[in-house]
């Protein structure tokens, strides 16, 4: 389970409707399904008023949806998405269920759903950032919102002093300095710190 107590470093959204842009190809392959989707990303919920719907990016999904013809009208799927953003691209690989619709015979993933995946790689300004994709999809099976965090780490440095007697009766000056590091906030991390120095102190 992952828990999310932060708000997103980045959020894009995209639709599977022809009509906000989007291309779909599918062909069979045996008893599995090969799927692909090229859509512009947005940041706001498409389709919208066309001076506000101006496109950040593009999303490239290709997946594959196995043994579509098994009886429990639950297919497995795997599937490699890129963002394609202004400053590099961010890659994340869902495994998700998706359901067959009885009316329209299409392949759909569950509506009004929310999940979490890793961020495997990335180009340009994300090339070095882990962290993960938050996958919502709407209650009509439409429109995606990309909630994407990365995992940071925050550095400080701290000092702490005191006076202390020394054998002789003599007052003294004691100052130590540490440093650490925290996923949370540079507070955090200055307060680890600050409280290993004042530790060394009292060694």
């Amino acid at each position: 389970m992952t828990i999310i107590l932060s708000n997103p470093d980045i959020t894009v959204y995209y639709s599977s409707s022809h009509s906000a842009g989007a291309v779909f190809t599918q062909s069979q392959n045996g008893p599995n399904l090969i799927q692909s989707l090229i859509s512009p990303l947005y940041t706001i919920i498409p389709p919208s008023p066309p001076n506000l719907n101006i496109s950040v990016g593009s999303v490239c999904v290709n997946g594959t949806i196995f043994d579509i013809n098994n009886t429990t009208k639950h297919y497995d799927t795997i599937t490699l998405s890129i963002l394609y953003l202004q400053n590099g691209s961010i890659s994340y690989k869902p495994l998700m269920l998706c359901i067959k619709d009885n009316i329209t015979n299409d392949y759909l993933f569950l509506p009004n759903s929310v999940n979490v995946f890793e961020i495997i790689s990335g180009t340009g300004e994300y090339l070095n950032c882990k962290g993960f994709v938050e996958f919502i999809i709407d209650s009509e099976n439409i429109n995606r919102k990309l909630n994407i965090y990365f995992l940071k780490t925050y550095s400080a440095t701290a000092s702490a002093s005191a006076t202390k007697l020394d054998k002789f009766g003599n007052t003294i000056t004691i100052s130590e300095t540490a440093s650490a590091t925290s996923s949370v906030s540079a507070e955090d991390a200055y307060k680890i710190a600050l409280t290993t120095a004042q530790g060394l102190i009292n060694l």
